[in-house]
């Protein structure tokens, strides 16, 4: 079966981008895949195992695209990665995989290379409600920030208009945020990880009493959903802060204001910025780790990426009890309640220094969950047994959009309004027909 999918690939500094590479040798043995991607670069590595083509989305082959039984799209919410991915999408019907429930912040910034941007983007805002229209109006003229009016707007509809299916890695919450009437397929999967083979060996770790603690903190940082900043300010007031060592891997928007920062907390000899880490250095750092903080507050229904790189190595991990993080087994995971993080982050510190062995076991517990749930082949093998539920339903998604366009060129020839239904009627059984759906169309 052929398959194209439109995505970002490493080196691009998303964990889409590194989702996919980690999955290509389970999806490259079940599907004849070809990966589209609009970066000049790409890592030679992942061209030795499938085909890559580059795309614009102003110049596309559309007759390469239809020669594939599905096309898929990896939507995110940052515009830098997923517009020009959206714009194909909207013009060639696919697969929506849906790795972030709010997608607001990327609606707007793909709006806004539209001169008509501010009236689209309340055009878009009117179909949820009056409140939503408020909001918008709020941000537009300043009043509101946009992540405030995305949290309650999450436009999680908006790229699926006219897609012939979804995946997404966080269902409950992607469903919930979906409007009634929206039936497309939708395949509810966990996020994948390496091949069960490729994993980490499962490592107990070990901690002295007496020595550093070393905590990590990895991504994409710039969301104030990362807590970054709240997490400094725990470790400023933690009794015991001499003991651990906190190091932050991954982009930060302002690093000399981080630094700053840093400095004003008395925390320059706690605290290691090591900017955008290679996936070798990276390992190293998690190696040697004997902690990670996944915090999220609030939550974009995004499934972590760097939850499941924890558990591959075994780490005992503090996470917020938001969205898909509440929704994992309780065991895996150590918790922070966002209405008093700070007490649950010092808990946990002064636990990992007094007894590490007790959180060493969870860490253990979240690798053996990994493997069970999140294998790269059980996402290869839950896509191929969605694929006919989509094209079950692709025979039939066009039949209402083929007789709204026979109706409205009937009216445009001035024929009367009872002879255009019935001929509206004619072509909608007509196409019905074409697409092999069966029962009566009025």
């Amino acid at each position: 079966m052929k398959l194209n999918l439109f995505t970002p690939l490493p080196p691009a500094k998303t964990d889409v981008a590194q989702c996919v590479a980690r999955m290509l040798p389970a999806l490259s043995a079940r599907f004849d895949l070809t990966l589209w991607t609009d970066q000049e670069r790409v890592d030679r590595r992942v061209g030795k195992l499938v085909r890559v083509r580059r795309f614009r989305a102003s110049d596309m082959d559309w007759r390469e695209l239809n020669y594939s039984d599905f096309t898929l799209y990896n939507v995110g919410n940052d515009v830098r990665f997923h517009a020009s991915i959206m714009e194909v999408a909207f013009r060639f019907p696919g697969l929506i995989i849906m790795h972030d429930v709010c997608v607001h912040e990327l609606a707007y910034a793909t709006l806004e290379r539209s001169p008509a941007r501010r009236a689209r983007y309340m055009e878009l805002l009117k179909r949820c409600g009056a409140d939503a229209v408020s909001d918008g109006r709020a941000f537009l003229d300043g009043r509101a920030a946009l992540r405030d009016v995305a949290q309650r707007n999450p436009l999680a509809w908006w790229p699926l208009q006219g897609a012939l299916g979804a995946i997404s890695h966080n269902a409950p919450a992607l469903r919930d945020a979906l409007p009634d009437g929206l039936d497309i397929p939708l395949l509810a999967a966990p996020l994948p990880w390496l091949p069960r083979a490729e994993m980490a060996v499962p490592l107990r770790r070990t901690f002295t009493r007496g020595g550093k603690l070393e905590m990590l903190v990895c991504g994409f940082l710039n969301s104030p959903g990362r807590r970054l900043h709240e997490i400094l300010d725990a470790l400023s007031s933690f009794p015991r802060r001499d003991a651990l060592r906190l190091h932050v891997a991954g982009h930060v928007k302002d690093a000399a204001a981080l630094k700053e920062r840093i400095r004003e907390l008395g925390l320059a000899g706690c605290v290691r910025l090591h900017g955008y880490l290679s996936e070798r250095r990276l390992r190293a750092l998690m190696e040697r780790s004997h902690l990670a903080l996944n915090l999220r507050w609030p939550s974009s229904g995004e499934a972590s990426g760097a939850q499941l790189r924890f558990w591959n190595h075994s780490l005992p991990t503090i996470v917020t009890r938001t969205g898909w993080y509440a929704r994992q087994p309780e065991n895996c995971l150590l918790w922070a309640a966002p209405e008093r993080e700070t007490d649950d982050l010092h808990r946990h510190w002064a636990s990992a220094l007094d007894d590490y062995d007790a959180l060493a076991e969870t860490g253990l517990r979240g690798r053996r969950f990994l493997e069970e749930r999140h294998g790269a082949e059980s996402f290869a093998d839950a896509l191929a047994d969605f694929l006919p539920a989509v094209d079950a339903y692709r025979s039939r998604a066009f039949v209402g959009p083929l007789a709204g366009r026979a109706g409205l060129a009937l009216g445009r020839l001035g024929i009367g309004a009872d002879a255009g239904e019935m001929l509206a009627a004619s072509a909608a059984r007509a196409a019905a027909s074409i697409a092999g759906i069966r029962g009566k169309i009025s």
